[in-house]
């Protein structure tokens, strides 16, 4: 059978390949909010013990650390327990 004839033949059986260059792709649009992330947290710093700055921070931000890294950040979290902390 040919990808060329049967498209959904391709991306059903080898979903796995395509899988994985979605989470490559992923992983590549999280590494480019770096430059955004490291610029928000020098303003958090600057802000972070004034009220009405720290609002205006999180409103500006928002989309990025909601929409897009809380995202990423629940996507990735490691559920495992390790029993040597305690």
């Amino acid at each position: 059978m040919s990808c060329l004839q049967e498209a959904e033949y391709c991306t059903k059986r080898y979903g796995y390949f395509t899988n994985f260059y979605e989470e490559v792709e992923y992983g590549i649009k999280i590494q480019e909010l770096d430059i955004v992330c490291k610029v928000a947290l020098e303003e958090y710093n600057t802000c972070s013990n004034n009220d009405a700055l720290l609002k205006d921070w999180l409103i500006k931000y928002f989309d990025i650390g909601y929409n897009k890294l809380a995202i990423f950040y629940y996507d990735h979290l490691d559920y495992s327990v390790n029993d040597d902390e305690g």
